[in-house]
């Protein structure tokens, strides 16, 4: 008895209403009284409907960003030095790479953040002001990520869509 009362408390909620919606149909079909018999029907159905429900509604978990910007703002016009700022991490060595990208996505600007935290390892904010240098007024993106220790490749990648101007 104790293994069946385990899993049952392992199993999502959905799947437990609705087991209990069926035991209730199975029960409504072999009831003593045709008045009994439609009421454990209903209640029955309107278990698993319920079970559907909290199933379609399940929320998938809220993945944070590991790198989040939060100036400059999405197409704002910016300068150099550029002043980028936000929240990330963890971080190799507490270190975020900042890139300035024009219009045809090449660099014309890049710089190094440090997270301002306690301990390596933690989460926390970051600000650095980076240079670049462009002829005229342009789109471009300011990039913030993560390189990875293992194979040198980028992770965590965060950007933001502005303008740039001389």
């Amino acid at each position: 008895m104790q293994d069946i009362l385990t899993t049952v408390r392992s199993l999502p909620l959905p799947i437990v209403v609705a087991g209990v919606g069926v035991i209730v149909l199975i029960v409504a079909a072999f009831g003593p009284s045709k008045g009994r018999q439609i009421w454990a029907g209903r209640v029955g159905l309107l278990l698993i409907a319920i079970a559907i429900l909290l199933y379609t509604l399940q929320v998938a978990p809220q993945i944070e960003e590991v790198i989040q910007i939060s100036a400059p703002r999405p197409d704002a016009q910016v300068t150099s030095p550029v002043t980028v700022a936000g929240y990330g991490g963890p971080a190799f060595e507490s270190t975020l790479v900042v890139e300035v990208a024009g219009e045809d996505g090449q660099t014309v600007g890049r710089g190094t953040a440090i997270l301002q935290v306690d301990e390596m390892g933690q989460r926390g904010p970051f600000e650095t002001r980076v240079e670049f240098n462009v002829a005229g007024a342009q789109p471009g993106r300011i990039s913030v990520f993560v390189v990875s220790p293992r194979d040198g490749g980028v992770e965590h990648l965060a950007s933001v869509n502005v303008t740039l101007a001389p």
